[in-house]
């Protein structure tokens, strides 16, 4: 499980391939960029807790979300 958030995230994790498991919060994944190891990988399932928090379609967070790659998306509220 790795802990995608905070100053040293791009330190800490220059690379997510080898996780089961990434974590991390609306605000982060809105900042990242298109070179952040979160926008590298292909995921099998993402699952957004708090779904209203992405409801409207015009936020950041929602944009975020919906440039992820991955097979599946869960959206729990």
């Amino acid at each position: 499980v790795a802990v995608f958030h905070g100053p040293n995230r791009h330190v800490e994790f220059p690379s997510l391939n080898g996780y089961d498991v990434v974590l991390t919060t609306y605000s982060t994944l809105a900042n990242e960029t298109v070179t952040s190891p979160l926008k590298k990988i292909v995921f099998l399932r993402m699952v957004c807790d708090e779904g209203h928090s992405i409801k409207n379609s015009k936020s950041l967070a929602h944009k975020a979300c919906c440039e992820m790659e991955c097979k599946y998306r869960w959206v729990l509220t």
